[in-house]
């Protein structure tokens, strides 16, 4: 148990430097996070296998913009472009007001999320390609980014603000991809037992010449009368073996 636990430590910790650097590492840091793993090859290509599922390219950059659609690409253009100067100020002058936003002022706080808006089309970009639309993460991003900055006063150091933003945007995109996925597999399994109850209507309406009943169906046994309901309600009623109630 305890080398399971280090094993996903050491995955997570990839994963981190990957989103860190635009979804992508290097084979040598793949090696120096798994230096245990050197010669096996089976247990290696679990890890590659695993980076590739999560989108994580490894030995090359993979461009993000291809896994962006013609509508994502001009919405991301138009949005850099409108903010394109809110981030111009240099290293010391953000940490000027990284301590200003941190001390509290409030004016320092509205600077400092101009200043971040352009970081937050960054780490967007890290999680394209995941059933999300770029706006949709942009939208989420700066809802996190406004959170992250009104909560500044409780991080003790100033030079770690940036990270404690960071990671309140990123925690707040992988929440509604995840919440995306949740909803793009609910429909999945929907839409196949509403084909399924479909199907199954269809033959026992074969056996019976005539349309059957929902407890008529139901008493098939493959799917119960609130599933067959369920059916009927997604489709307005529109499975024409099934007899309208």
């Amino acid at each position: 148990m305890e080398q399971e636990a280090l094993f996903r430590k050491q995955l997570n910790e990839l994963v981190k430097t990957a989103k860190r650097q635009g979804m992508y590492v290097s084979a040598e840091q793949v090696m120096q996070a798994f230096p245990e793993l050197a010669g096996q090859e089976q247990k290696l290509a679990f890890v590659y296998e695993y980076l590739n599922n999560v989108k994580i390219s490894v030995g090359e950059k993979t461009a993000f913009e291809a896994e962006l659609s013609e509508e994502d690409r001009d919405y991301l253009g138009q949005y850099l472009e409108s903010i394109a100067k809110s981030g111009c100020v240099s290293e010391e002058e953000k940490y000027e007001i990284l301590l200003s936003a941190t001390a509290g002022s409030e004016e320092a706080k509205s600077r400092l999320l101009e200043i971040c808006l352009p970081d937050v089309a960054q780490i967007a970009k890290l999680y394209t390609g995941q059933g999300v639309y770029i706006e949709d993460l942009i939208g989420e991003g700066n809802v996190a980014l406004m959170m992250a900055i009104d909560m500044l006063e409780c991080n003790d150091e100033a030079k770690e603000a940036d990270g404690f933003i960071a990671n309140i945007i990123m925690s707040a995109m992988e929440a509604l991809v995840e919440e995306e996925q949740e909803a793009d597999g609910a429909d999945q399994k929907l839409l196949e037992m509403v084909n399924g109850v479909a199907m199954a209507a269809k033959e026992l309406a074969g056996e019976f010449r005539r349309k059957v009943t929902v407890k008529e169906l139901a008493g098939e046994g493959d799917y119960s009368e609130e599933e067959i309901r369920e059916a009927l309600r997604v489709t307005a009623n529109k499975i024409e073996d099934i007899e309208a109630e």
